[in-house]
C-alpha cells in the first residue's frame, strides 16, 4: 500500500502538516497535500509552526524542533530500504 492510499482518509482534522526533507517524490507529495488541504513544508521552514497532526515524512535526522510541532498527533513515516 502506498503512502497516498494509506493516508488519504486517515485524518479528519483540517490542521495537518507534512514535514519533509526533499524526498524523491516531492512533486507527488506536494500535490497530495494540496488535494488534502494539508500544509507541506521542508523541515527548515517549521520553526514556530504547529499543527494538530504533524507528519514527519522520510527524514534522515530528527531534531527536537520537528518532534514538538505536533499538538495532538505525531506520525513518523519511513521508507523501507532507505
Amino acid at each position: 500500500m502506498s503512502f497516498f492510499d494509506y493516508f488519504k482518509d486517515k485524518f479528519k482534522s483540517d490542521d495537518v502538516m507534512l514535514i519533509h526533507s526533499y524526498p524523491s517524490n516531492l512533486n507527488d507529495i506536494e500535490e497530495f497535500c494540496r488535494k488534502q488541504k494539508w500544509r507541506c513544508t521542508e523541515r527548515r521552514n517549521v520553526r514556530g509552526s504547529e499543527a494538530s497532526v504533524t507528519i514527519l515524512y522520510d527524514l534522515d535526522v530528527f531534531h527536537y524542533e520537528l518532534l514538538t510541532r505536533a499538538k495532538t498527533q505525531l506520525v513518523i513515516v519511513t521508507i523501507a530500504g532507505k
